[in-house]
């Protein structure tokens, strides 16, 4: 992911950049209270809940994946902005993984997503970062 959303500082881009933010930080809250709460779960065995709490992230993350892609990205800023949405769809995708295998008390199944879905969420946080779409790193 070489290519970045900040283009050459235009207000254009600029514009650009604070609107992939907005979207990216708008649920860090409520994705937040439903990641400690699926943890939580997990941790005293409680995969209903932590399957509930995880489908709860898949939605919120499904909503913001379509608003980046409602995106109109300054001219040459488009791969990346489809980069990172591939990224955050394989995110989505591992997420749905999980919410499955809690949702059939599945620990191994669950457990063989872990690696995946940090891996993932490096690669997005370097994304975001080189990007400079700041408020689209993760929170842990």
């Amino acid at each position: 992911m070489t290519a970045g959303l900040a283009g050459c500082g235009s207000s254009e881009s600029d514009d650009y950049l604070a609107s992939a933010g907005d979207i990216c930080s708008g649920s860090n809250d409520e994705i937040t209270a439903a990641q400690n709460k699926a943890n939580t779960a997990v941790g005293a065995g409680d995969t209903k809940t932590a399957a509930e709490a995880t489908g709860e992230i898949e939605k919120i993350a499904t909503k913001q994946i379509e608003e980046l892609q409602a995106l109109d990205p300054p001219e040459g800023e488009e791969d990346t902005l489809n980069e990172f949405i591939a990224l955050f769809e394989d995110f989505r995708d591992i997420l749905a993984k999980q919410e499955k295998a809690l949702s059939q008390a599945d620990a191994k199944a669950y457990n063989a997503t872990l690696d995946q879905q940090q891996s993932l969420l490096t690669q997005m946080d370097t994304a975001a970062a080189e990007a400079g779409a700041e408020g689209c790193e993760s929170e842990g």
